[in-house]
């Protein structure tokens, strides 16, 4: 899929596309797909495009990934816990904090990934970012409602 090199406008048209099927909650194989489709570029250009959008929502939103992993494993972890919620939905919710806090079982080898994974500081980011959540929680529960 070898292409010459494409103009600024022609990049911010593509990373453009790429949020706007984020935001549309397309999976990662359909926007891969969309993108072939519509510009004919490869498995590793599209990842390109989507790791670099996904860099810009966080950036976006001005605060560290830990306390969007944080306030992902709250939300998650309210619904696993919830007995009326159904089983299928607390399932799902549990494989959502198994992917979150890196506990989702790889098929294949991911020793490599492992060597690089720092379970105790990713935890305690989590765990920082939670009491930092927790907190935010309390002082706006203590406000005075104002009617």
């Amino acid at each position: 899929m070898a292409q010459g090199k494409i103009t600024r406008e022609e990049n911010r048209r593509r990373l453009d596309t790429v949020r706007e099927l984020l935001n549309q909650r397309r999976t990662k194989a359909e926007i891969k797909r969309e993108l072939r489709r519509r510009y004919s570029v490869g498995a590793r250009t599209a990842e390109r495009y989507l790791s670099r959008v996904r860099g810009e929502i966080l950036a976006d939103t001005g605060r560290p990934r830990s306390e969007h992993h944080a306030e992902a494993y709250a939300f998650y972890l309210k619904i696993a816990r919830d007995e009326e919620v159904s089983t299928r939905d607390r399932l799902r919710a549990q494989a959502r904090i198994d992917k979150l806090m890196g506990l989702e079982d790889h098929s294949g080898p991911v020793a490599a990934a492992d060597a690089h994974y720092d379970a105790k500081a990713q935890r305690s980011a989590i765990v920082d970012a939670l009491d930092r959540l927790i907190d935010d929680i309390d002082r706006e529960e203590a406000r005075p409602t104002v009617i």
